[in-house]
């Protein structure tokens, strides 16, 4: 019988430390091929938390620069993951630039929805704020991004404008579960076993939740946290 999991990523696209896990992640989406020779399936479902969405939605400032500059050196040491210059010397020095999570995530979520590839589109808003400096919160961005992702833009929007006037709801049932798994901070993973399914749950159940995981110590080692989370599949 095959046997079940989920994989909860808690995250926002526009959090230094989630782009520093984003080869973790991206890695644990390669194993599920892997493990469903092996009668495992492993689903990742995605938990936006609106760190920078209304009211808290943040706009580049002196301060907020050396703050990041701050954050960016230790994520790129610990992790490996580079920062374009186009973000550190354009992208924080633009004083009319406000960081908004609700647009990036609201992509992330359309991504998902209409092919699921939630993942992929995270990773590529990433990149362009991280690495090409790009207005994430553009809807002109996102669509070039949807394009190279899912090659349709127009159901993209579509499904933007349905996700979008609901994804408080989404923020909101985050940050519930984070304070119930004791997550303080973003990202995180929870891996639960689940019953065999269409869709993944809307969250985890405590009863089947197989436990936080430890991500840290394999920042900079996506093989290394593949494995660990093999190990954890009995």
């Amino acid at each position: 019988m095959s046997r079940n999991y989920t994989l909860h990523y808690y995250f926002d696209p526009l959090c230094g430390w989630c782009y520093g896990a984003a080869p973790l992640l991206n890695q644990a989406k390669r194993l599920a091929p892997e493990l469903a020779g092996q009668d495992i399936q492993l689903n990742i479902h995605l938990h936006p938390g609106g760190l920078f969405s209304q009211p808290n939605c943040l706009p580049v400032s002196d301060r907020f620069r050396a703050m990041a500059s701050h954050h960016d050196a230790r994520i790129a040491d610990l992790t490996g993951q580079t920062f374009g210059q186009a973000y550190q010397q354009e992208l924080l020095f633009d004083t009319s630039r406000i960081l908004d999570s609700t647009p990036p995530s609201a992509a992330v979520l359309a991504a998902e929805a209409l092919a699921g590839k939630g993942t992929e589109m995270l990773h590529s808003l990433q990149k362009a704020h991280y690495i090409d400096g790009l207005d994430i919160t553009a809807e002109e961005v996102l669509v070039q991004r949807a394009s190279e992702v899912l090659n349709a833009p127009q159901d993209f929007l579509h499904s933007m404008s349905v996700i979008t006037p609901r994804i408080l709801e989404r923020f909101n049932d985050c940050r519930s579960q984070m304070q119930r798994f004791n997550l303080h901070g973003y990202p995180g993973f929870v891996l639960e076993k689940t019953a065999p399914a269409s869709a993944p749950p809307a969250g985890p159940d405590s009863n089947n939740c197989v436990g936080v995981i430890n991500h840290q110590p394999y920042y900079g080692q996506p093989i290394a946290f593949a494995d660990h989370i093999i190990s954890l599949l009995t």
